[in-house]
């Protein structure tokens, strides 16, 4: 077999059968997100609730942050992913919490 040949069944074949194999085997959660999802969800709930930290007591940007914070859980939870859904909002409470807005 030609060297060229070799390479060609290579990338065409067994990389991509690695890929998948290695996908297959990433531990997930009843609902399908893995560890890394969730901890993108918990770095999400942390940004969006320093949105509401950095905004003026009392004003219309703290409360919008707020409320995006409870429109994004919601939205997370309905798509299928309560696991994701609950670390971002975890997340967010705990920054909110300890900053004293809730």
């Amino acid at each position: 077999m030609c060297e060229t040949c070799y390479h060609t069944i290579v990338r065409r074949l067994i990389y991509p059968a690695i890929v998948v194999f290695v996908a297959s085997c990433t531990a997930r959660n009843a609902d399908g997100c893995s560890e890394s999802d969730i901890t993108m969800a918990r770095e999400a709930g942390r940004r969006d609730a320093m949105t509401a930290v950095e905004a003026s007591p009392g004003s219309y940007a703290r409360d919008s942050s707020i409320i995006a914070i409870r429109i994004r859980h919601d939205r997370l939870r309905r798509q299928g992913y309560p696991s994701a859904a609950e670390a971002y909002s975890q997340s967010a409470e705990s920054v909110l919490v300890n900053h004293r807005i809730i």
